[in-house]
């Protein structure tokens, strides 16, 4: 789910680092067609890893902890490596790395993007992860056959619920903003314009994700917590989305308007709608209010 109010904590700070303004290196490791082109000979997937380099506490602790050691480089690998490295320089930015984050949805490091050897995303791990490279190699290979669920459904997504079942697939797998699936949600608009059907489904998330997009200059809360609650309104015939608006809304009311019983309100709302990692992140909130 898109987060409502985005807090920057000293856990960010260890795991996860913004990508400043998107300038970088040329890939290492080879270039990525060459890459892809032995990936298909070999029937591996790829492995983008975007890395800040030097001045990135988390990318240089997993390349200290993973990426360096000898027990990474001499585990039988599932994957083929491609290195994108984002150094703070302004002056060395590169159209094909920053097409490339954008391609791929990246906005913070160190992040690894699996794709299949044509380029379609199908996992992402984010941030630095604590275990050593037995542990990252293990998580890596846990992703590994979301590859075959989501290329599956993308040979199917013929149809409206064809294309809801893919999209929906690619949100678990953490890809769905990537430019290959980010416009199925138009498409679904355009094919479903029935009043209650997936195509209003799509339209309400549309709404939602461009009132999210909007917070990114001066706000108006109230307004935005109007907005929000009409939205909750008009989503009730779709329970999941209705649940995360209304996670979303009860965040604002307590992070950004301190009013905390609407705030609970809510959020007791949002739990009715089922247990959900939404209803889990609603669990959270409401330890936190008096």
């Amino acid at each position: 789910m898109a987060r409502a109010i985005v807090l920057l904590t000293a856990l960010t700070l260890l795991y996860l680092t913004p990508l400043p303004r998107l300038q970088a290196q040329t890939l290492g490791g080879g270039s990525l067609a060459a890459v892809q082109a032995r990936a298909q000979h070999e029937h591996k997937p790829v492995a983008l890893y975007f890395t800040g380099g030097d001045w990135c506490l988390p990318a240089l602790r997993l390349k200290a902890e993973v990426f360096d050691t000898a027990e990474f480089h001499q585990a039988p690998q599932n994957v083929l490596w491609v290195t994108v490295e984002f150094p703070q320089q302004e002056d060395q930015a590169s159209a094909q790395d920053l097409a490339l984050a954008a391609r791929y949805g990246v906005t913070t490091l160190p992040q690894v993007v699996l794709t299949t050897p044509t380029g379609l995303p199908f996992a992402r791990l984010s941030g630095y992860q604590p275990g050593g490279p037995q542990a990252y190699l293990a998580d890596i290979k846990a992703l590994l056959p979301q590859q075959e669920r989501l290329e599956a459904l993308q040979k199917a997504a013929t149809s409206p619920p064809a294309l809801d079942a893919l999209y929906r697939e690619a949100e678990r797998d953490g890809v769905s903003q990537t430019s290959a699936f980010a416009g199925i949600p138009q498409e679904i608009s355009r094919l479903d314009r029935g009043p209650g059907g997936l195509g209003d489904r799509y339209r309400l998330l549309d709404q939602y994700n461009a009132l999210l997009a909007s917070w990114s200059g001066p706000v108006n809360w109230q307004d935005s917590a109007n907005k929000l609650t009409k939205l909750a309104a008009r989503a009730q015939a779709y329970p999941n989305l209705q649940q995360t608006i209304l996670v979303t809304l009860g965040s604002l009311y307590f992070d950004a308007l301190h009013e905390e019983d609407q705030a609970k309100t809510t959020l007791l709302q949002a739990l009715a709608l089922g247990d959900t990692p939404e209803a889990h992140q609603a669990r959270r909130l409401l330890d936190r209010l008096p």
